[in-house]
């Protein structure tokens, strides 16, 4: 059983789900869990950000999404997808110039990456 409050990734649900020995209330202490998980027993990895954030892509307005991303951006600062991720849930919430930042961000990773390239000339249209 994992320690009191500490999540463990139940890669037999479908869809995969961070499962907490109690569950958290807040978007904070969700998030401080997968710091926690980070952190403490380097556990997380670019996979695991997208399996975590998977149950809430249907809620586009939900606090939730942009708070995984931005952990994976947090965790993974030299990757072009976790910035071209975050980027589509802010072009998907309408916040167009934090997409522009992290298309520009992610393309200038990754010279190679067409969506973002494509979404950079679409936002500055």
């Amino acid at each position: 059983m994992a320690p009191r409050g500490i999540g463990i990734l139940a890669v037999g649900l479908s869809p995969p789900a961070l499962v907490f020995s109690q569950q958290p209330r807040s978007l904070a202490e969700r998030t401080y869990k997968v710091d926690v998980l980070q952190n403490v027993a380097g556990l997380v990895t670019e996979f695991f950000i997208d399996v975590f954030a998977y149950e809430y892509r249907s809620e586009a307005k939900n606090p939730m999404l942009p708070a995984i991303f931005k952990k994976g951006v947090e965790f993974f600062p030299d990757s072009s997808d976790a910035h071209a991720r975050l980027a589509s849930v802010y072009l998907g919430r309408g916040e167009k110039e934090l997409a522009l930042r992290h298309d520009e961000k992610a393309f200038a990773l990754n010279p190679g990456n067409r969506n973002a390239a494509e979404r950079i000339e679409a936002l500055k249209k």
